[in-house]
C-alpha cells in the first residue's frame, strides 16, 4: 500500500508514535464533496465542452481534443489550488 503523509486532528484519548499503522476516515459529507470534485465537476465540464464544440465546429475531432484539453485545465487548476482544498477536507483517526 502506498504511503502518504497528511494532517490528521487527533482526540484528546487517542495517542500514536510515528511509525503506527492507522486507519484514516472523513466525514461522508466530505467524501462526497471529493466525488464531485474529481468526478462530477470534470465529467459536466467535458460534456459542456465537447458538445459545444461539436455544434459550433461540426468537427469531431476539434470537439474531442477541447474537450479532453478542458478536462486537463480543470485539473491544473485543481493542483495549483490545493492548498485551499487540504484546509476544507479534514482528516480523523477511525
Amino acid at each position: 500500500m502506498k504511503e502518504k503523509i497528511v494532517d490528521v486532528q487527533l482526540k484528546e484519548n487517542q495517542h500514536v508514535e510515528k511509525g503506527d499503522s492507522v486507519d484514516v476516515v472523513i466525514t461522508t459529507g466530505q467524501g462526497n464533496r471529493a466525488v464531485i470534485i474529481a468526478y462530477g465537476i470534470p465529467f459536466i465540464i467535458f460534456m459542456g465542452v465537447l458538445l459545444l464544440v461539436s455544434s459550433l465546429t461540426k468537427n469531431e475531432l476539434w470537439a474531442g481534443l477541447s474537450a479532453l484539453l478542458s478536462i486537463g485545465a480543470y485539473f491544473l487548476v485543481l493542483h495549483f489550488f490545493r492548498h485551499k482544498f487540504e484546509k476544507k477536507f479534514l482528516f480523523h483517526l477511525k
